[in-house]
């Protein structure tokens, strides 16, 4: 398992203007996304995050991008979620919160928000750095 300094340096360089989104790939099953992020579609900035246990995942695009690359994004922010009365489960409007106080809710869930070309807001309850920083 990754140390919590490699996933911080991770999202660090995830976060730096103009990194591009070269895939975004869904399991059939909907439970895992594979997202592989570069710097300016250089190969050896590569970096192949696994998003595990998805619960949510909202995806929009510019109805005028053709795709043909990859996007570019803007910010990549990453939270953990504590105990779902965080405003970004209102503000993605999550329907599966425990109505009743007594319901523990989950804190190993994390949320990433994408902003760019794509904006994305994914709730998982872990990632994998599948390859290394260069």
């Amino acid at each position: 398992m990754e140390s919590s300094h490699l996933k911080q340096s991770v999202l660090e360089k995830l976060a730096r203007s103009d990194s591009d989104l070269e895939t975004f790939e869904v399991s059939s099953d909907l439970s895992q996304i594979t997202l592989v992020f570069s710097y300016q579609g250089i190969p050896e900035s590569r970096i192949a995050i696994l998003l595990t246990e998805v619960v949510h995942l909202n995806i929009s695009r510019d109805i005028y991008d053709k795709g043909e690359f990859a996007f570019v994004i803007m910010e990549a922010v990453l939270s953990k979620l504590e105990n779902g009365k965080e405003p970004v489960f209102s503000e993605i409007a999550y329907p599966f919160l425990p109505q009743n106080d007594k319901l523990e809710f989950p804190t190993n869930l994390y949320h990433l928000h994408i902003e760019g070309e794509i904006y994305a807001d994914i709730i998982f309850h872990s990632f994998h750095i599948l390859t290394p920083l260069i």
